[in-house]
């Protein structure tokens, strides 16, 4: 599931619709240099539309905050190559307590900043 497609999915659930699934090939998805989803030194426009997408989500269904704060955490983490290494990654450890950033974390230390997990 692609994260602009991530709104759409959740009204739809809110709103009494259902999501099945089909257990076959429907189409297939191309991949090439300008992919959306492609590894880049900059933040790529799926990773963007996420992060925008726990924004919409905060404002429209503050209930759910511990969970779209885990997933805005998910996606910082997964940027932090792309945005400020640290920065991310205390975030992360802040926001989440996830045990991944906090070795990642203490490998970027003890190298010096040197190795980035």
């Amino acid at each position: 599931m692609f994260s602009s497609d991530w709104l759409y999915w959740i009204q739809t659930l809110e709103s009494g619709g259902e999501i099945l699934h089909i257990n076959e090939i429907l189409g297939k998805y191309r991949v090439h240099g300008n992919n959306i989803t492609k590894k880049s030194k900059y933040l790529s426009q799926a990773n963007i539309d996420k992060l925008n997408t726990c924004g919409i989500l905060l404002s429209i269904r503050p209930d759910l905050t511990r969970e779209i704060l885990n997933q805005f955490a998910i996606t910082i983490r997964e940027c932090r190559k792309q945005l400020n290494y640290q920065q991310a990654l205390w975030f992360v450890v802040r926001a989440f307590g996830d045990i991944k950033s906090v070795v990642a974390l203490l490998v970027f230390y003890i190298s010096f900043g040197v190795i980035k997990l």
